[in-house]
């Protein structure tokens, strides 16, 4: 499954979104950006060209039903530098380096469907 396109997004200059809850309660992300496409690019729809210590992206997503019973993964092509991720606010992991693809098992995580 790809998960390019439309992700919800915040700028943390502060870098307290983690005290703040921000991985549990996402509802103050107030930008929309397109992933692939890094927050400095035209395309992403952010276009922010200044130093920013910290952001976060959150979305949500489906995991289809044939799917279930198998081990999830969640794979990057690159993130520039640190990144730590939570699913259902559970951190799932965190990686170091700009230039690197990884990728996390998220299946632990997951919550069924209601």
């Amino acid at each position: 499954m790809n998960l390019n396109g439309q992700w919800n997004f915040a700028f943390d200059p502060g870098k307290s979104g983690v005290e703040q809850g921000w991985h549990k309660d996402p509802s103050g992300f107030d930008k929309m950006i397109t992933v692939p496409f890094c927050m400095e690019s035209k395309r992403s729809g952010i276009e922010y060209i200044d130093f920013m210590p910290m952001v976060w992206y959150h979305r949500t997503v489906d995991i289809p039903d044939n799917w279930r019973g198998q081990r999830i993964f969640l794979h990057f092509g690159a993130v520039d530098y640190e990144c730590r991720v939570w699913v259902n606010g559970r951190q799932v992991g965190r990686h170091y380096g700009g230039s690197s693809s990884f990728s996390f098992e998220i299946t632990e995580a997951l919550k069924e469907k209601r």
